[in-house]
């Protein structure tokens, strides 16, 4: 199946060269990846930065995660409170299933500041093009 197709997002290596024949630019692709598969494979790390002065942002967070459980990529949440801030790092039992779906929703939450995701590099180590299923 093709990587390109309508509402995907793609990650390409490759060399992008203005096209003075064709009045634009190139690119010449040497690999190809989806970003959902480059989350679920890729992905080292989700942090969050919450306010926990907002009432329902903690049991919003717990219940939207037990989708995602169980995973491989850790998670660390950076809290705020009106007095204290702090940062945990959750127990591998709590490992999520990195997802782009997640993190939209995670970002979506009330008292929700940031999101962020650490990937190690595919192409670091990419051999030839990967497929991704459609």
């Amino acid at each position: 199946s093709s990587l390109l197709t309508r509402d995907r997002i793609v990650l390409i290596e490759g060399n992008l060269r203005e096209d003075s024949f064709n009045g634009g630019f190139s690119l010449r692709a040497k690999h190809c990846w989806d970003l959902n598969t480059v989350l679920l494979q890729y992905s080292k790390g989700i942090t969050c930065q919450l306010d926990l002065c907002h009432p329902n942002v903690w049991n919003a967070l717990q219940h939207l995660l037990t989708g995602y459980r169980p995973g491989p990529t850790p998670l660390q949440l950076q809290i705020k409170t009106a007095t204290a801030e702090g940062r945990l790092r959750a127990p591998a039992t709590h490992s999520v299933r990195c997802e782009s779906r997640l993190i939209t929703q995670l970002r979506e939450l009330d008292g929700m500041l940031s999101v962020s995701v650490a990937l190690n590099r595919p192409w670091a180590t990419a051999q030839s093009p990967a497929t991704a299923p459609a």
